[in-house]
């Protein structure tokens, strides 16, 4: 029997860094469907029914990324490729500042009635 799904791999394009064990959400009409991680060499393959699906694809260090309306037809396997490059990292580092020498919390509490 000819199966439908989603399949391809997901890497940096600047790097070169394939994402092993990047996680792929498989939503439809915002209800979530399933889960996969890609293999070591950044692959993926989720089998599906055909339908009109979302993805979101998350990978530490990078910013999440949604991909809409992905169209999968009967007996037919859709190549998706999921590329990153350093513009994606300057959108998750952009308003960071840190400082390795410091670190506090300042708590209140107000005991008044």
């Amino acid at each position: 029997m000819a199966q439908s799904g989603i399949a391809g791999k997901v890497w940096d394009t600047d790097t070169g860094e394939e994402f092993n064990h990047a996680k792929i959400t498989i939503t439809q009409e915002g209800t979530f469907l399933k889960n996969t991680s890609t293999d070591t060499e950044g692959n993926y393959v989720i089998f599906l029914d055909p339908g009109n699906y979302s993805l979101e694809v998350s990978y530490v260090g990078y910013p999440d990324r949604q991909i809409q309306d992905v169209e999968v037809p009967k007996k037919t396997i859709i190549k998706l490729d999921i590329k990153y490059n350093d513009n994606d990292l300057g959108l998750l580092f952009k308003d960071i500042s840190l400082s390795p020498h410091y670190c506090f919390s300042e708590i209140v509490i107000d005991n008044q009635l």
